[in-house]
Parts: C-alpha cells; structure tokens; sequence
C-alpha cells in the first residue's frame, strides 16, 4: 500500500528539487539487499557531482524594496530605498503617500505584498541555530537572520485590479505619487487609506502570517534572492559554492563571504571529516547558508571582473576540478547594470582561436554613427534616421566601423568556456551538439538570471553560424542586459529572467536542473527534432523531513531543448486549490483494515 501524504492546503510546497529521470542509471550500491526497502528514494544516485558556482549580486540596489511593473514610473523618489521603513503612510492626500501606497501595490511594485501568493520562510537557520518559522504580525523580522519582534499590524496594502495585461496601468505610469485618480487607477484610490487593506483587519491566522512572512522574507530585492538560493542550497546533493560580486573583487566586505565549491552530499572522500559530528555535506550546507544570510547589500556592480574571478578560481590551484568527466556551472545573478574596472582578456568571442567562437558568438562587424553611436547597422545599409532630438542623419559618411569590441561579459564567459581549465585531467566532459557545447575539456558553462531588467534583446540567435547583430554594452545602460544574454550564449548556458519573487525561485530550480540533466552520465539528450511544442519536462522534488513533495513541470523550447525559466504548473498548487474548494473532506470515511496472514 502506498502511504500519502497531503500538505496542508495554501502551505506552499517549493521544497527539494531532486531530479526523477528513469533513464539515469543506478549503481548496484544504489539499490537495498532483497526484500529490504531504501530509506532514500532511489533516484538519488551516485555519479560525477558538477561544480556550480552562484555569483550573487550583492550591490546596493539589492537592498530596495521597490522592483517597478511594466507601465509603473519612479518620478521623484523621496523614500529610502527601502520603503517600507516609512510604513505606514499617514492619512494624507500629498504625493509623499500617493506614492507610498502604490509601492505596497502588487502591480505597480512587483515586490509589494500579494495576498494570492503563499509566503514561506527561508530554508536554513537564523543565527541562534533555529530554523526560519513563520511569523506574525507582531514577532516579524526586520532581517530574519539576527533581528525580529517588529509590530507591522498598523500597515496597509493595496490591491491589485489587472485588467488581463500583467502591466500597471494607471496615472502612476508618470510617477508614484502621481494624483489619485481611482477610476483609472488599477491600484485604486489611493488618495487616503481608506482605500487600501488594514493588516490588522485581516481575519484569519493564515492570512495576517502570510502578510508577516512577507514583510519578513521577501519584501527586498536581496531578501527575495536569499530565499530563492536558499531553497536550492537546501536541495542540492551536487558541489556548490558561493560568491558575492563585490565581495569577491575586493570592492566591499559587506556580500556574501566567499565560499568555495564543496559537497552537499557525502560522496567525496578527498574532503576530511570535520570532527565536529555533522556530516561534511551538512556542514558545508550549514557554510553555505551562514554565509548568504550574513551578507549585505552595498557598492557597486562589478559582473566582468567578478565572473573574470570565478574563472580564475575554477583555472587556479585551489580548483574544486577533480574529474575529467566534471562540469563546472557558473550561474550570476543581478538586478542591474554592470559597471567597474574592464577585465583584460581582448575580444574573445571574435578572435576565431578555437572553433567555438566566431559566428553569432561573436560581436558582429558594424557600422554606428558617428554622433548617435547607439545607431548602428550591417555593411551596406545606410538608412537615414531620425534620433531622439530629431536630427536627422543621411548617408554612409556619417558612419564608422566599428569592429573591435572587447572585455565584455560576454567576452569573460568566452574565454573560460574556451579554455581548458585542468590541463592535467583527460578531456571526457559531457557534450551536447544539439546545444552546441562540444568542448571535451574541463571548462565553464555561464548561466545568467536578470532580476527585473528586460534588454534591448526578446530572443537569442536563431544559428550557432550566421552572424547576430549583438548591441554594444555600455556601463550602466539597458544594453548590459543584452551582454547578460551574450555572455549566457557565448557560455553556452541559458539565460533567464525573472520579475517576481517565485519566478526567481522557479528560474534557480530550472538552472539546477538544467545542470542535473546535463551533467548525469546518464542525462536525456534533449534532440529539437524530437521536441513538440507541447513538450515538458517534469521535475519530482521532496522535502525528507516529512516526506512531503511536489511534480513541477518545465516547457521545453522545441527549437533548442531549453528549459523555459518559469515552471508551467505545479502540481502541490493544482491539488491544493482543488482541495480548499471541495467540502467533502471534512465529511469523508476512510476504510482500512489488516490481514491476519
């Protein structure tokens, strides 16, 4: 008989990812002598663990409270960056608390508190060694890690109307604190409270600990980022390590402190025991949380140099490689535009030394204006525009070529996917032609996550040949999203976006699982030729705890075998709506019963 167990209806069950592929295959160890059960799940088996590696961004803009939605303007911006210091907002008509209350507004601050998602604690422990827990709304926490026991039962939210669009839509969309017009306003009236929700007028538990579980764990850019690598971190059996962007380059000390690649799980015996009682997969979890929960937002966004970093850790004499079969992920994270110092590695993806660059890696020759250098365009096509300022430009005297673009993201990603990184181990990495990633050598596979930030960019190359009209990165400019994908390309990963704080969580389980199916002996090969439109894949997570669990699908692209971003459906979602609109479970017969025999 199979034993069930349901989760308590609207408890979300993000849990631990483990991937259930029938084709990986198992080792005789794997399996329990006849007639014994396995106290593990047998899906959990032993092969070469890949070395993944997440670069945070641990800037300052991590620390705001405020992630704008599509139509949605700053306009003056009067509040500290995080806002909800400044909560609640007085009675007043004035555009100080217009724009406060907008900003606890799901669809104007894609941050603010939505009472339809379920808000979770962290995975891991705080730091007098107890586990994250929910909260109420008089023991919520200022930073969940060392600081909680804040009242936030005087605050108000505001509800969203959507019209369908998923954009705001509203007098708002010139700024914040706009006037109030509750007519047009999918927020509302927000020209006095009297408009929005009181938090103290919830009236279940569930809904008042959802509220404080918010305020607790998500309502900031890094607390949102800290719940999303938490919740991989707590899942993961592989080799993971931690690094901040500024911590790692010396910018600032306040980010996650740098923590080096190192098993969750016990199957490396080249790691000693640590004497302390733990098992070392444990204790290098209990590293790895410590070190994210402890870390801060401040300084720059330095992506170049600190990817640049990483690589130089992956090629140095402290290299976690330790197998000729081993695959080494990169995935970094940010919320903004980079900037910082330039890394000194020249133009990688365009200076054709291997047979992995050039084509639509590389930065495409082009022609810019020589006024307006953001216009550029192919050989032989040169259009006459109309800039912002209405100038108008004619003819090909007016352009230059441009062709040497160099220490890009995209650039540092090249470089360390071209290289070989352990000189002394055979060349036997997995490879997959249908994703073009054909190196053999032990390299680096360069996942990117854009929080918030859209590029110039929908799509990426359509061929791994033809040359792809790439924008030019400028420091602090919208184009450093495109670089993001570029670099994502050239890498030879996948790049990722995320706008809301389950994306983020969705959009790290798809990464991992795209290093779980990529990096098993055994992994699917993902043939496009095979791939319908309505293809997916299905990722089984459990939490071993309690044994609880979820089925998540993942569409994949039938033109490449990429794992889309966001999760299609989970199925803890569907049962658990499904069982909180039925009343037939209070009033049900169970019958059981046992043999004699």
């Amino acid at each position: 008989m199979k034993k069930q167990t349901h989760q308590i209806p609207g408890k979300s069950m993000v849990l631990k990812p483990f991937l259930f592929l029938a084709t990986i295959g198992l080792s005789n160890s794997a399996y329990p002598a006849p007639g014994n059960l396995a106290d593990t799940p047998l899906f959990i088996a032993s092969h070469v663990q890949p070395n993944i590696t997440i670069l945070l961004d641990d800037s300052g803009s991590m620390g705001w409270g405020e992630l704008l939605n599509t139509g949605a303007a700053y306009g003056s911006w009067p509040y500290e960056d995080e806002h909800t210091d400044d909560l609640p907002p007085s009675n007043d008509d004035d555009e100080f608390n217009r724009g406060l209350r907008r900003l606890t507004c799901p669809g104007f601050n894609l941050l603010a508190y939505d009472p339809n998602v379920a808000y979770t604690p962290w995975k891991g422990k705080d730091s007098s060694g107890d586990f994250f827990t929910d909260r109420t709304l008089t023991t919520a926490c200022d930073n969940p890690y060392d600081s909680c026991g804040e009242d936030v039962s005087d605050h108000y939210f505001w509800l969203w109307n959507d019209d369908g669009d998923g954009e705001y839509d509203g007098p708002g969309s010139s700024g914040q604190g706009a006037a109030a017009d509750a007519a047009t306003d999918e927020c509302g009236d927000v020209s006095s409270n009297s408009g929005g929700v009181a938090v103290n007028s919830l009236t279940t538990d569930a809904e008042r600990m959802n509220y404080a579980n918010w305020y607790s764990y998500y309502r900031l850019r890094e607390y949102t980022a800290k719940k999303a690598v938490a919740e991989v971190i707590n899942s993961s059996t592989a080799r993971v390590g931690l690094y901040g962007i500024n911590y790692i380059t010396g910018n600032d000390t306040d980010g996650p402190i740098n923590t080096p690649v190192a098993d969750l799980a016990d199957t490396n015996d080249t790691i000693p025991a640590n004497g302390n009682g733990i098992a070392d997969g444990e204790d290098n979890r209990n590293t790895l949380f410590t070190n994210l929960f402890t870390g801060s937002s401040d300084g720059f966004t330095p992506l170049r140099t600190a990817l640049e970093d990483v690589g130089d850790i992956l090629e140095g004499g402290s290299s976690p490689i330790n197998n000729k079969c081993q695959a080494n992920y990169t995935l970094l994270m940010t919320d903004g535009y980079w900037n910082g110092s330039d890394p000194t590695l020249g133009d990688t993806d365009s200076d054709d030394n291997t047979n992995y660059d050039g084509g639509s890696y590389a930065d495409s020759v082009r022609y810019c204006h020589i006024i307006d250098t953001t216009h550029c365009v192919t050989q032989g096509v040169y259009d006459t525009f109309t800039n912002n300022n209405d100038d108008t430009y004619l003819d090909q005297r007016d352009y230059t070529e441009i062709n040497d673009i160099s220490n890009t993201l995209a650039d540092v990603a090249m470089y360390f996917y071209e290289r070989d990184l352990a000189t002394t181990l055979d060349n036997e990495v997995p490879t997959d032609r249908a994703l073009d990633d054909t190196n053999p050598a032990q390299h680096m596979n360069t996942y990117t996550l854009s929080f918030g930030l859209d590029g110039t960019l929908s799509a990426n190359p359509t061929s791994f040949i033809d040359p792809f009209l790439w924008p030019i990165p400028t420091p602090n400019a919208i184009t450093t999203i495109d670089d993001l994908r570029h670099a994502a390309w050239n890498g030879r990963g996948q790049y990722l976006s995320a706008k809301k704080p389950q994306e983020m969580i969705d959009a790290l389980n798809a990464a991992f699982l795209s290093f779980e199916t990529k990096s098993s002996a055994a992994s699917v090969a993902f043939n496009s030729k095979s791939l319908g439109t309505n293809s997916f894949l299905y990722l089984a997570i459990f939490d071993s705890s309690d044994w609880s669990g979820d089925l998540i699908a993942y569409a994949l692209d039938p033109t490449n075998g990429n794992i889309a971003s966001t999760a299609s459906w989970h199925a803890a979602s569907v049962l658990n709506n499904e069982l909180s609109t039925q009343t037939g479970l209070d009033n049900r017969v169970i019958v059981s019963g046992k043999r004699d025999n």
